[in-house]
């Protein structure tokens, strides 16, 4: 007999080649909150002049925290990301960041028991007496949000002068101190405090006028006062080489640090706070009044200051008795300073 057969098994099956296992969808991450706000200048100054710059700056804070656009925050992540030791955007403690969430009750938000609801821009500028927005809005680093209050207000101060420059003239035009008192509720003192902190640089400005003549010496000596001088144009920038010109002093022109943003929000709000007025009885926030809105329309009746030569003596055929000015040799000598001059007393 043979030997008998081994017992023959079944190979078992190849195992089955699986891909490998494609790595989880990552979850996004929240966004990242920029690095800078957009300030409206009319809204900024408002805030000084009725001594809201603490609730003010708070507001802006909570609006930079709500990236959504939901129109609130909760209460503990308000005071987990501004009261935090650790926090990067911390600006006071709890028992202080609770005295300025009440003194800012009803004007930049109202509150319930978990949440913080923040007022529109509009409603924010109407209860600040602003019924228009008439400078650029700039741009505002978060970082000068958080720092003490004296740099908040000397930001909120120097965003007026950032938003006075135009596209054409990024420099901004001449403004005497008293018209800055005036319009931004500052006083001289604290002016030049908040421009050192903000690095706001003053240019000294000079208007150069008519050929050096005794009779128009005279007259222009009662317009302009102690501000009037003798210029010698020794290289013959303004003509012939050597000739005497009369000159003064302007006020000074003011550049400041913040970036201009565009203006397509601005004109949206502008159209909202116009109904506004239409649909509300605004007495008292007129009585307030929008001081820089106020600022742009007496400019507007009394406009000195031009881009171009063209564009002021069109002004000045109009009105004849005024003096109006436009920079020497082109836009670029507003940086240096220097500014033509047309007045009746050499026209």
């Amino acid at each position: 007999m043979g030997q008998p057969r081994p017992h023959c098994r079944p190979a078992p099956p190849a195992p089955a080649i699986t891909p490998p296992a494609s790595p989880p969808p990552e979850t996004p991450a929240p966004p990242t909150p920029p690095a800078a706000i957009t300030l409206y200048p009319d809204i900024a100054l408002a805030m000084l002049r009725q001594e809201q710059a603490t609730p003010g700056r708070l507001w802006l804070l909570l609006q930079h925290l709500d990236q959504d656009g939901r129109g609130w925050i909760r209460i503990d992540l308000a005071r987990a990301r501004l009261t935090r030791a650790d926090a990067p955007l911390r600006i006071c403690g709890w028992r202080q960041l609770r005295k300025v969430l009440r003194a800012g009750e009803g004007t930049f938000w109202q509150r319930d028991a978990t949440r913080i609801w923040l007022r529109a821009t509009v409603k924010v500028a109407l209860s600040l007496g602003v019924t228009r927005l008439t400078g650029r809005p700039v741009e505002l680093p978060v970082t000068g949000l958080t720092a003490s209050m004296g740099v908040v207000r000397a930001h909120f101060y120097a965003s007026f002068h950032s938003g006075r420059g135009s596209e054409r003239q990024p420099g901004s035009k001449p403004i005497a101190r008293e018209t800055l008192v005036r319009v931004t509720g500052v006083s001289r003192r604290c002016q030049r405090e908040y421009e050192k902190i903000a690095h706001v640089h003053a240019q000294t400005n000079y208007a150069i006028g008519p050929c050096l003549d005794g009779e128009t010496a005279q007259e222009l000596a009662w317009e302009q006062g102690q501000a009037l001088f003798t210029l010698k144009d020794y290289r013959g920038y303004q003509g012939r080489r050597r000739q005497r010109y009369l000159a003064w002093q302007l006020p000074n022109s003011y550049h400041a640090p913040h970036a201009p943003r565009g203006r397509g929000r601005q004109k949206h709000l502008n159209r909202r706070l116009k109904l506004a007025r239409q649909q509300d009885d605004l007495r008292e926030t007129r009585d307030a009044g929008n001081v820089a809105a106020a600022e742009e329309g007496m400019a507007a009746r009394r406009r000195r200051y031009y881009d171009r030569g063209a564009a002021a003596a069109r002004a000045f055929s109009r009105q004849p008795k005024a003096t109006v000015y436009w920079p020497g040799g082109g836009g670029g000598a507003a940086q240096r300073g220097m500014w033509y001059a047309l007045a009746a007393a050499h026209a």
